[in-house]
């Protein structure tokens, strides 16, 4: 599962439990194995640590705090909510051809952009999935599907590639599509979590 949501500071408690219940479709916060928070400004960071501090009583789970500038005008803080180690699959269904090329500069992209604390492993497993890919022409599909036990299989163009083992590897990935800066872009991420414009 992951959320991500807008918020006030002065909201985040109630914002919390709104986020995690709608994305999650009732799960509890006992399942929340990662939080990423967003500040726009560091002189925030006592009052997001103080409301953070108020919402868990104890076992808080793992926090990355950074300070950069958020997609929302006016927005003082983002949240990415990971949890529920679950198993997850997307397909995409090309609408154009894309060279392997591409796909490689934007996987690489996408981990510098989606998760700037990369450890050397998770380097290392993108460097694979760039070695998984092919051209792929118009109405050709990617398949990625996680399960935990196994780690997450990807096909490309109808042909299985390879399993890259770890949640670590899967949540980077999922945030190549859904995390602060979607490669595809906003509307695609909007889509793909079923939002309205």
């Amino acid at each position: 599962m992951r959320a991500r949501h807008l918020l006030s500071i002065t909201r985040l408690p109630a914002l919390l439990s709104a986020v995690l219940l709608a994305a999650a479709a009732g799960a509890s916060f006992a399942h929340v194995a990662r939080t990423t928070v967003y500040l726009a400004d560091m002189a925030d960071f006592a009052a997001m640590n103080e409301a953070y501090r108020g919402f868990w009583r104890k076992d808080y789970p793992t926090r990355t705090t950074l300070i950069t500038q958020l997609s929302a005008p006016g927005a003082q803080v983002e949240m990415t909510i990971l949890a529920a180690d679950a198993p997850r699959q997307i397909v995409l269904h090309f609408l154009r051809g894309v060279d392997k090329g591409k796909m490689c500069d934007a996987w690489e992209e996408s981990l510098k952009n989606n998760s700037p604390d990369a450890s050397a492993d998770l380097k290392e497993k993108f460097t694979t999935l760039c070695s998984y890919m092919d051209d792929v022409d118009k109405d050709q599909q990617m398949i990625f599907t996680y399960l935990p036990e196994q780690g997450t299989s990807i096909e490309v163009n109808g042909a299985a590639k390879g399993t890259l083992e770890g949640k670590e590897f899967a949540d980077a990935l999922f945030r190549s599509w859904i995390g602060p800066k979607p490669g595809p872009g906003e509307d695609f991420k909007k889509k793909l979590l079923g939002k309205k414009d």
